[in-house]
């Protein structure tokens, strides 16, 4: 896995064992309400998904917050389809969107089109161990934008410290970033890929969300996203790439009544 701020990383502790860790740069005036948001977003998703076991939340020297779970043996989704011949390939994509469905098929009363469950939608993001389980490992809140709302810690010093944590976050959009980032992990598998994600919302009934992904495959905005280096790990409410609108402020815990 990659060793850079921001995405999961496998490493060796001294004890000899290996761990999976994130890091993201915060103030160490907001490390105590910002540990207690990602425990409670770990509660959240370990209760639809599998995840690995949460060690712990520290503040390293470098004033970073390290997030260690336990580590998964196995592989991303994102390497086993890029390492997969073609079919084995969709099977491995097929694997993560049943693994994903228990969160996307499971809504905030107060609006249907919101999951209960932020996730960031990442072939990175999913572990495949060597029993076939996926594990979904990136236990960082997503970061959401275009129509997100931010949640922001005061500290001593009148700053105002995001905690990367978002109160709603759409079905639709998810599932785009997740068709895109899967295309861009396989480009020669655009078409195969889109037509096992079509047969997956058919079968589960997601009829509005397929229809909204047909008409996103044949926007410029999708191509044009397509052709860009890098994956796309931003979320937005209506999709469709651009993501103009600012960041809004909130006083709100971002975790409260989600799961209702």
């Amino acid at each position: 896995m990659s060793k850079q701020t921001g995405v999961v990383e496998r490493i060796v502790r001294e004890d000899g064992n290996p761990y999976l860790v994130k890091r993201v740069r915060l103030h160490p005036d907001s490390f105590r309400a910002f540990s207690k948001d990602l425990r409670d977003y770990y509660r959240l998703v370990s209760s639809v998904l599998s995840v690995p076991l949460l060690r712990g939340i520290r503040m390293n020297e470098k004033g970073f917050v390290e997030v260690e779970h336990q580590a998964v043996d196995g592989k991303t989704i994102g390497e086993l389809m890029e390492s997969s011949g073609r079919r084995r390939a969709i099977a491995v994509f097929r694997q993560m969107l049943e693994a994903v469905k228990p969160a996307i098929l499971k809504r905030a009363q107060s609006d249907q089109r919101v999951l209960s469950v932020p996730i960031d939608p990442h072939p990175g993001n999913f572990m495949v161990d060597k029993a076939g389980t996926v594990h979904y490992v990136d236990l960082f809140p997503p970061i959401m934008v275009k129509g997100g709302t931010i949640s922001f810690w005061e500290t001593r010093r009148g700053r105002k410290i995001p905690t990367f944590a978002f109160r709603r976050v759409y079905a639709k959009g998810v599932l785009e970033q997740l068709l895109l980032n899967s295309v861009k992990t396989r480009p020669d598998l655009q078409k195969e890929i889109y037509a096992e994600m079509q047969s997956f919302l058919g079968e589960n009934g997601l009829h509005s969300e397929a229809e909204y992904l047909g008409a996103v495959v044949s926007s410029d905005e999708y191509q044009a996203s397509l052709r860009k280096k890098g994956f796309d790990r931003r979320i937005s409410d209506s999709g469709m790439v651009k993501r103009t609108l600012p960041f809004r402020r909130s006083q709100n815990n971002v975790f409260k009544g989600l799961a209702g």
